[in-house]
This record gives structure tokens, C-alpha cells and sequence, in this order.
């Protein structure tokens, strides 16, 4: 919905972080900045999307973009990192190595249009 991707970019609360080699996009992680209706002393950051081309995972890549995305957040005051990954293509390992918690299990279901 690039729409929504405007509005929130103009909003300010949109983050866009690149992984590349030699120039190459080989990944990217999109994160939505706001302040929580909750904690409103506190500002969240959960992500739209994360990847890396899979020929890249085997390094740092990700690591690296993860460490990026969360000195951004860290230096902008963002309190809580919040990302979601799917469950056919999970990356736990790189999570739970970097401190993060198994907070909760989200189930969907496609209902239709």
C-alpha cells in the first residue's frame, strides 16, 4: 500500500534499513515508529517486513542489519523492538542470540475478501 507507506513516512514514523553488497540489495527491514497508546511514555518500533536474500543469510547480513535497526532505534529513543517473522522461514537463532524474548504466538486465518 504505498499510500500508507507515504502517509507514515511523512508522519515520521516510517524506518527503512538496507543490507547491500557491492551496492546490491540483498535486505531490508522496515520498521513503524510510534509512540505506545499504552506506555505513552514510551515509543514502540514493530516491523512491516524483514529479509535477506537467502544466498545472504549464512553470514552477518542479517546480524548486521538487525544491530542497525536497533542502534537507530536505541539513539531515537525507541524502548521496545517488536518483530514478527513467519513461521515457515523462522530465524529464532539470531533473536534469541541478540537478547530477544518469545513474548507471544499469533495465529491467523484468512477469512477472504
Amino acid at each position: 500500500d504505498w499510500r500508507e507507506y507515504s502517509r507514515l513516512d511523512a508522519a515520521g514514523m516510517l524506518r527503512i534499513f538496507t543490507a547491500r553488497d557491492d551496492g546490491d540489495l540483498v535486505g531490508y527491514f522496515v520498521l513503524i515508529i510510534q509512540k505506545s497508546l499504552h506506555y505513552s511514555d514510551h515509543y514502540f518500533a514493530a516491523n512491516d517486513v524483514i529479509f535477506v536474500k537467502p544466498d545472504s543469510r549464512a553470514g552477518a547480513t542479517g546480524y548486521k542489519l538487525l544491530k542497525y535497526a536497533e542502534d537507530y532505534c536505541r539513539d531515537c529513543g525507541v524502548s521496545m523492538l517488536t518483530i514478527n517473522t513467519k513461521a515457515a522461514v523462522p530465524f529464532d537463532s539470531l533473536l534469541t542470540s541478540n537478547s530477544y524474548d518469545l513474548a507471544e504466538r499469533v495465529y491467523t486465518k484468512y477469512l477472504g475478501k
